[in-house]
């Protein structure tokens, strides 16, 4: 594989946590490396599996040798393993990026075009777009509040914004997608931060094993000083393909890292018992729902599309994608590496 050892100062690096997705892993390796070709600049890329049980190292030697390969003997979660690549990274900017996901081939050049012309840009996020072509609210989100945490899970959100009956909900509805602008928070599936500021920083918190590690990065950097942006340049997202989340445990962990979080930003105890209550209240309500469902969420009934990647550009791929939002449940098939991938679940 790749090595670290020799200095090499580069524009950028990518750091890929993998967790049981070795089909989704070789699909957004491929589009990374044509991404790179784009951007007219050598890039590294880290790939770090999480104790997968299906170890990809022998996959990325025979298609990715470039790839700088690290193995986990057991699952650190998502802040601490990236924090491993990233303490290795050479590049200006560091990458976060989930390996279930697609980028179109002009989204490094996009980026670092945008970031020639402002200053002081911390972190940078980008349109997700599900399987289906629906785009994904996460990337552009508020500061959670005990408010909007409770909007969120009574799923009001929506209904308050259009009376226009509150503002500042979890997600930044104000912000529409297809518009430059800065926001409080992004997610960690895509999140491009500056090298330099994220060290300074110490890294992700490495309490948090998944969930909220992300909000935390981003109020970090926007407490020192710097700012947050939201590009409209989309990129596919198949989201859930690592974990079950009608397993109970997943809701736990979210719970978990809430507290993590309300206990480290929270300005009172009051906010603070009144939001275990809440998580409470959402623990009950989810043990009820994944037991009803026992395996997976709600599967797509939408016809299936096979898209391959030998007639169409991954650019032309997300494009085509999103256009037909909501009419497919989109198959992207890549026969150089004999796979196919789509979204396990309805969004």
């Amino acid at each position: 594989m790749g090595q670290v050892e020799k200095f090499v100062q580069m524009k950028l690096s990518v750091v890929i946590v993998n967790y049981n997705v070795r089909d989704y892993l070789l699909v957004c390796l491929d589009s990374v490396y044509k991404a790179e070709k784009e951007l007219g600049e050598e890039i590294e890329v880290f790939v770090v599996d999480n104790n997968s049980k299906y170890k990809p190292e022998s996959d990325l030697k025979r298609f990715f040798p470039k790839v700088i390969y690290l193995q986990n003997n057991e699952n650190l979660g998502f802040g601490r393993a990236n924090n491993i690549a990233i303490r290795l990274a050479k590049g200006d900017y560091v990458l976060l990026l989930n390996p279930d996901t697609i980028v179109p081939e002009d989204c490094f050049k996009q980026i670092f075009d945008f970031l020639e012309h402002k200053d002081n840009v911390g972190v940078v996020g980008i349109r997700g777009v599900s399987g289906h072509g629906t785009v994904m609210p996460e990337h552009r989100r508020n500061v959670p509040s005990m408010g909007n945490l409770v909007i969120k899970f009574l799923r009001l959100d929506k209904f308050l914004l259009k009376h226009k009956l509150y503002t500042q909900t979890y997600y930044d509805y104000s912000l529409n997608n297809k518009t430059i602008g800065e926001i409080d928070v992004t997610s960690g599936s895509f999140l491009m931060v500056h090298k330099a500021l994220v060290k300074e920083l110490s890294l992700f918190d490495e309490r948090y094993f998944m969930f909220f590690e992300d909000t935390d990065l981003c109020l970090d950097i926007k407490k020192a000083g710097y700012k947050i942006f939201y590009l409209p340049i989309s990129f596919l997202h198949f989201k859930s393909t690592s974990y079950n989340r009608n397993d109970i445990n997943f809701h736990k962990n979210f719970a978990d890292n809430m507290l993590i979080f309300a206990g480290k930003h929270s300005k009172g105890s009051v906010s603070l018992f009144f939001l275990k209550i809440l998580l409470k209240s959402y623990l009950l309500y989810a043990s009820v729902v994944c037991g009803l469902k026992h395996k997976d969420i709600e599967q797509s009934v939408l016809p299936p599309k096979y898209i391959y990647t030998t007639e169409y550009s991954y650019r032309q791929i997300i494009e085509m994608v999103e256009e037909e939002a909501g009419k497919f449940d989109n198959v992207i098939c890549n026969p150089k590496y004999s796979v196919c991938i789509k979204s396990l679940c309805k969004f």
